[in-house]
C-alpha cells in the first residue's frame, strides 16, 4: 500500500546502524579486525605463491632477525603514539566541554578523525603482531614474510601522515568559529531532512490531496473502542518509526494518536499514545508494538528532532555570554548561523499531523515542531542572557529582518514580528545606553514596517 508521508524519517534498523556507527568504538573495532585478516591473508598468500623466490621481487627481502626487528619496533611505536592519541582526543573533549558546554560534545564524538586515527594505529600494532607468529627461523623450516613486512612499513608511513592531520584537525576543531559552523551545518542537515523544501507546486498537491485535519478527527471519539499506552521508561524519545505504526494502523484499521514525538523526556508510566479502534484490542500487543517503535536514550539527538541541535547552538552562544567565559563574539557567529537555519525553516512545508492511506482513511496523528517554537527556542534565551548587550540585540533584529521575507504565512511572519517587539522592550528595560536604545527601537520600527509590506 502506497502511504503519503510528509516527512522523511529514518527506519528503526537504519537508526540503530548510525548509533552504532557515530559510537567512538565502531570504527578501531572495524580497522583492528580489517588488520586481523590482513595479519592472517597476507602471509599466508605469500608462503602460497612464495613470493621471496620471485627475482624482481627481491628488493623486499629481509632476514628474520631483521623482520622481527622492524615489527616489533613498529608495534611498541605505534601503541606508545597511540596513548598520545587518546590523551590528545581527551584533552580537546574535556576542553570543548568547558569551553561549549555538554550538547556540542556530540559533534566531536562523531568526527571521524579522532576514531579513523585511533583505529589505523591500534590497527597496525595487531597487525605486526599477528605478521611476527610467520616468521620462522629453524634448522627445518624457514619463513620470512618479506611482503607483509613491506606492508607495515607503508602502514607505519600512512600513520604517521595521518598522525600529523590528525593534529591538525584537532587544533583546528577547538576553534570557536569551526564549532559553531559544524553544529550550525548539522541543524541545516536536520530541517531539510524533517521539512519539505521550498514551498512549491508539489508540496501544495500533496496538501491539496488532503482532507481538512477536522473533518479526519471528527469521528475518533465516537469510535467503540479506545486503548492508552504507558511509556516504557525514562529518557528522552529519539527516534519514532511512523513506518512500522502506520503498517500495523493498517493491518488493524486503528487509529494511532502520538502524544509524544523525538526531543521529549518520557517519565515512568507516562501517556505516549491513544489508540482507536472498532474492534477489541490486545492491550499487550498494541503495548509492544509501540514500545518497539520509539528508541529512548539519555540525550536528545538530531534524528528526528530539529530542536537537539538548535539547543546546541544556543548552548553555546548562551555559554559565550556568560561572565565567566565573555565571549560575545563566538555568540555573534552563533546567533548568524542560527538565523541561517531558521530562514531555511521559515521557506520550508510545515510538516502535517496527519498520516493517512492512499484511500484518505487517517492512520496516524503525530504532534509537531511549530516555526514558533523553534524560534523562541533559538532566540528566548539569547534574548534573556544578552540583554544588556545592544549589540546583541541588534543582531538578533538584523536575523529577524532577514528571516521574515522568508516565512510563506502570515502566522509567520506574525510570530517574527512579535519577537522584534519583545526585543526592543528587553532593550529599552536593560540597555544603559540610549544612543543604543533609540536606534533598536528603529530596527523595530523598520522590521515592523517591512511585514506590513510583505503582507
Amino acid at each position: 500500500m502506497i502511504f503519503y508521508v510528509a516527512m522523511t524519517q529514518p527506519s528503526m534498523l537504519w537508526a540503530k546502524w548510525s548509533k552504532f556507527r557515530h559510537s567512538f568504538w565502531f570504527l578501531p573495532l572495524c580497522l583492528n579486525l580489517i588488520a586481523i585478516v590482513m595479519g592472517v591473508t597476507i602471509p599466508y598468500v605469500e608462503s602460497f605463491f612464495r613470493l621471496g623466490r620471485i627475482d624482481s621481487l627481491d628488493w623486499m627481502l629481509s632476514t628474520a632477525d631483521s623482520a622481527r626487528s622492524i615489527l616489533g619496533a613498529i608495534a611498541g611505536a605505534l601503541i606508545t603514539e597511540t596513548t598520545m592519541i587518546f590523551s590528545v582526543t581527551m584533552v580537546s573533549l574535556s576542553l570543548t566541554a568547558s569551553q561549549y558546554g555538554s550538547q556540542p560534545l556530540r559533534t566531536f564524538m562523531t568526527r571521524g578523525i579522532s576514531q579513523l586515527t585511533l583505529g589505523m594505529f591500534l590497527g597496525t600494532s595487531m597487525y605486526c603482531l599477528i605478521v611476527l607468529f610467520w616468521v620462522q627461523d629453524g634448522e627445518n623450516v624457514t619463513f620470512v614474510p618479506h611482503a607483509s613486512v613491506v606492508v607495515a612499513l607503508v602502514l607505519t608511513v600512512v600513520n604517521h601522515l595521518l598522525f600529523i592531520y590528525f593534529l591538525d584537525q584537532i587544533a583546528t576543531s577547538l576553534q570557536s568559529n569551526v564549532v559553531v559552523k559544524t553544529i550550525a551545518d548539522d541543524l541545516a542537515a536536520t530541517i531539510d531532512r524533517l521539512y519539505p523544501s521550498q514551498v512549491g507546486q508539489k508540496g501544495k498537491e500533496v496538501r491539496k490531496n488532503l482532507k481538512p485535519l477536522s473533518e479526519l478527527v471528527d469521528g475518533l471519539e465516537s469510535m467503540p473502542h479506545q486503548l492508552t499506552i504507558m511509556g516504557p521508561g525514562a529518557g528522552f524519545i529519539q527516534i519514532v518509526d511512523t513506518r512500522s505504526l502506520m503498517k500495523l494502523a493498517c493491518r488493524d484499521d486503528l487509529v494511532i494518536r502520538l502524544l509524544m514525538w523525538p526531543g521529549d523526556f518520557l517519565c515512568d508510566q507516562k501517556e505516549i499514545a491513544v489508540i482507536y479502534s472498532q474492534s477489541k484490542l490486545d492491550h499487550d500487543e498494541m503495548t509492544e508494538h509501540l514500545h518497539r517503535a520509539m528508541i529512548l536514550g539519555s540525550r536528545r539527538t538530531p534524528d528526528q528532532d530539529v530542536e537537539s541541535a538548535v539547543w546546541e547552538l544556543v548552548e553555546v552562544a548562551v555559554r559565550a555570554l556568560s561572565p565567566g567565559i565573555n565571549d560575545p563574539i563566538t555568540a555573534l557567529i552563533c546567533i548568524d548561523y542560527m538565523g541561517v537555519s531558521l530562514r531555511r525553516l521559515a521557506g520550508s512545508l510545515p510538516v502535517d499531523e496527519r498520516r493517512v492511506d492512499d484511500e484518505g482513511h487517517l492512520r496516524l496523528l503525530i504532534p509537531s515542531v511549530s516555526f514558533k517554537h523553534v524560534l523562541r527556542t533559538a532566540f528566548g534565551q539569547i534574548q534573556l542572557y544578552g540583554r544588556e548587550n545592544g549589540l546583541i540585540l541588534e543582531r538578533l533584529l538584523d536575523q529577524l529582518k532577514l528571516i521574515l521575507p522568508a516565512c510563506h504565512s502570515e502566522e509567520h511572519r506574525q510570530v517574527v514580528s512579535h519577537h522584534a517587539e519583545l526585543i526592543g522592550q528587553i532593550a529599552e528595560a536593560n540597555v544603559q545606553q540610549p544612543q543604543i536604545v533609540e536606534k533598536i527601537r528603529q530596527q523595530v520600527d523598520a522590521l515592523q514596517e517591512l511585514s506590513n509590506q510583505v503582507d
